[in-house]
């Protein structure tokens, strides 16, 4: 049932699920062949004996709904207070959670990627060479690009026009290298590269 409703939209009719994320409030369907919002639902969930279902919106403190909490019935069901504080406590910890892992994930992404080009940076590059080091038998090639006054570029035309020399570069070499190339901003004015062995790396 779960792998049936995956992607079910945000919005009102959109069963309990998609309504609560849209109302971003409780929503309760005592019996799920007699109400509108579960019209769309009936067959599916007939087919797995289900016959009620309540939903309770994740959100953070800012108010972004950040998924959906349900709890289904093979009856006809209303929740009693007490289940319902029981689900919106567990709600508030998957909510934390849910925005705790983003957050870490942002923060890990930070440290491993160059903010201008999108490329890793040189930490992130010296940790995918070495996994390539150690799971192959052959030695990729290394290469180093670095860009001759770029400092002067900066300088005289500004930071801006230099960010975007830089992402340039980068499409470009990203574009040659294929999808074997490791490709990193290894310093303010200068790129890193390696492929497979094999592989092949021209660009005009």
């Amino acid at each position: 049932y779960g792998d049936a409703i995956d992607g079910t939209p945000v919005g009102e009719g959109f069963g309990a699920c998609g309504s609560a994320a849209s109302r971003r409030t409780d929503v309760i369907v005592e019996d799920v062949r007699a109400s509108p919002l579960t019209a769309d639902y009936v067959e599916l969930m007939d087919a797995h004996g289900l016959r009620s279902v309540w939903s309770h919106p994740l959100q953070q403190a800012s108010g972004q709904v950040l998924g959906v909490l349900s709890v289904y019935h093979f009856a006809p069901h209303r929740p009693d207070p007490q289940e319902l504080r029981l689900v919106a406590g567990v709600g508030t910890i998957a909510a934390l959670a849910i925005e705790r892992e983003g957050v870490t994930q942002t923060i890990i992404e930070a440290g491993n990627v160059d903010r201008r080009t999108g490329l890793p940076n040189r930490s992130r590059f010296l940790e995918l060479v070495n996994e390539r080091l150690q799971s192959g038998s052959e030695r990729p090639s290394v290469m180093f690009l670095e860009v001759d006054r770029f400092r002067q570029i900066g300088d005289s035309l500004g930071h801006l026009v230099g960010d975007r020399i830089m992402v340039a570069i980068a499409e470009r070499l990203a574009a040659a290298g294929g999808e074997d190339a490791i490709i990193a901003r290894y310093s303010d004015d200068g790129f890193a590269l390696t492929t497979k062995p094999d592989g092949d790396l021209s660009a005009e």
